[in-house]
């Protein structure tokens, strides 16, 4: 009877401390959160604002012209921004039309040749801006091909826009499929561009199709990963979020974690396992060199 209580008694204990073992790693495995993968939540949140929320625009174009040196347009730079209540205004916006006819203008010198070399085996070709804004680049620039280059306008077959954001989407259908003269040749993708960088959402299929990209203000506002590597090991490891907070609501797997913004996070590092990351690290091996001494490093695993 000892002797079974005993063995009870350690059963129990033995119990208690896999219920706990499974506690800790059902809190690693369901709670942590790719760094990645944070950024980009945090960043759809930014994109879902109202579209003027998200990228601002004059009320009036600048009379460029009129200023009088550097002192004057930081002047006019800084009056712009009281007014838009400092909202992020780009160079599309605060330097348009002129900004967008140089692309126009890049686009006709780079394209025209190779349509007439026959390479390609294609009459047309096409643009794909990522990041499209509020349609301000796009529709500069289809205006300035339209009048000073119209033989290479015709030949374009098509403009899409991959764009994050809902409601700069929507406004974008509004300014290039509603009121243009370019709405035959606008093709707009809601998108999120972590997801075409994990390969879980289509991008370009092959074509011989002569293509220009455009990215502006792109690369700079897309997630990024951060990796160090273990000093015992030599291991890569690649950074995660874990919540200060133990009630952190989740969804059931680590890359699903529901984000409560209102709770702390802090960084933690596990081996490298993110296939996106593995692929570029892959790809590009001198961005894992040196990290033991020079500390943990940003990669641009999306862009």
């Amino acid at each position: 009877s000892l002797h079974r209580r005993r063995r009870s008694s350690a059963n129990a204990a033995i119990a208690q401390q896999l219920d706990a073992l499974v506690l800790v790693l059902a809190k690693h495995s369901f709670i942590s959160m790719l760094l990645r993968k944070y950024i980009c939540r945090r960043l759809l949140e930014y994109y879902s604002q109202p579209a003027h929320k998200v990228v601002g625009t004059p009320d009036a174009s600048v009379d460029f012209s009129s200023l009088l040196g550097q002192w004057h347009w930081k002047r006019t730079y800084k009056r712009l921004y009281k007014q838009q209540k400092g909202m992020w205004l780009t160079p599309v916006e605060l330097f348009a039309p002129y900004y967008s006819n140089v692309f126009a203008n890049f686009v006709s010198s780079s394209m025209k040749p190779m349509l007439e070399s026959k390479k390609h085996n294609s009459d047309g070709f096409q643009i794909v801006e990522l990041g499209g804004g509020r349609g301000t680049n796009a529709k500069a620039l289809l205006n300035h091909l339209q009048l000073h280059h119209n033989d290479v306008y015709d030949r374009l077959t098509e403009y899409t826009i991959f764009d994050t954001s809902p409601t700069l989407h929507e406004l974008q259908r509004q300014n290039l499929k509603i009121d243009s003269d370019h709405a035959d040749k606008i093709n707009l993708v809601n998108v999120d561009m972590m997801e075409i960088a994990e390969g879980t959402s289509p991008f370009l299929t092959h074509s011989n199709i002569p293509t220009t990209l455009i990215a502006l203000e792109l690369l700079d506002n897309l997630p990024h990963d951060k990796i160090a590597k273990c000093f015992e090991t030599d291991e890569i490891l690649q950074a995660e979020l874990i919540p200060l907070d133990d009630d952190c609501t989740t969804s059931g797997a680590s890359s699903e974690a529901i984000i409560d913004t209102s709770k702390q996070y802090h960084e933690e590092f596990s081996p490298a396992s993110d296939p996106l990351l593995q692929n570029i690290l892959s790809i590009d091996p001198s961005l894992s060199t040196r990290l033991a001494s020079s500390g943990p490093r940003w990669i641009p695993s999306v862009a």
